[in-house]
């Protein structure tokens, strides 16, 4: 397993009362297993191994208005790629690809009522998701003619899944009393 992860934080006070705070990350992440490791993939009686590169980001502006109401505005989002391999028996066909985006948006005010607070708010969420097990040649449907390979059939890349959602949500109110 191999494994290397950064990020950083920045942000910027444009007064006593705001800040913007930018946030980043990635992850790059490898684990393989099976056996004949020294091998390729599919040159292996079984095998599993999976890439990720992952990154996330988020930026967030608050500012805080009388004593303590505060206004959050946000928006972050994630993509991930991701490469993966899960076969047997020197298979070709299981060679898959994975790529992933997802994000929220949104804004919040919470407004202090002596002892109480009121929240209210909107945020939308949603994300892109595109998986597909990859192409590869077709030994066993080879066409052969005395004893030579004349052609070899090529299967396409196969999609699995392609997708999309987006969701709202209104955050009307929310009632504290201390």
């Amino acid at each position: 397993m191999d494994n290397l992860t950064a990020g950083t934080r920045f942000y910027h006070r444009f007064g006593f009362r705001s800040r913007l705070t930018l946030d980043f990350f990635n992850i790059r992440e490898q684990r393989d297993g099976g056996n004949r490791l020294d091998y390729p993939l599919h040159e292996r009686d079984i095998g599993e191994t999976v890439k990720h590169n992952i990154k996330t980001g988020a930026l967030t502006f608050e500012q805080y208005f009388r004593e303590y109401d505060l206004l959050s505005v946000f928006l972050s989002a994630q993509h991930l790629n991701r490469d993966s391999y899960y076969g047997a028996n020197r298979s070709l066909k299981d060679y898959g690809n994975s790529e992933d985006l997802t994000y929220s948006a949104g804004l919040q005010y919470k407004v202090m009522l002596g002892a109480s607070s009121l929240i209210a708010g909107i945020e939308n969420s949603g994300g892109w998701l595109l998986d597909s097990k990859l192409g590869y040649p077709d030994y066993d449907d080879s066409d052969i003619e005395n004893d030579s390979i004349m052609s070899v059939p090529h299967v396409g890349n196969i999609l699995v899944s392609d997708q999309a959602t987006s969701f709202e949500r209104w955050v009307p109110s929310e009632k504290t009393i201390s």
